[in-house]
């Protein structure tokens, strides 16, 4: 069972890092934009960061990349 986990773990990290890769360099490097976008729900609520996503929000973070992405996809 402990070598089956390892295992499991080690194919979710490198899931995870060509995700988070990707999102990085969508956001060009904007950590906490990208934290903010991958924190689910529970995670947010858990650790009290709701304050943090909000900031991101009120900041324009989420809305003005998501709208840069769309402009440069041809999406509407």
């Amino acid at each position: 069972p402990c070598l089956e986990l390892l295992g499991r773990i080690k194919r979710v990290r490198r899931q995870f890092g060509k995700i988070a890769s990707e999102v990085l360099d969508i956001f060009e490097g904007d950590t906490g934009a990208v934290f903010g976008l991958l924190a689910s729900d529970e995670a947010i609520d858990k650790f009290n960061l709701g304050e943090y996503q909000r900031s991101l929000k009120q900041g324009g973070v989420i809305f003005s990349h998501s709208r840069q992405k769309q402009r440069l996809y041809g999406v509407n």
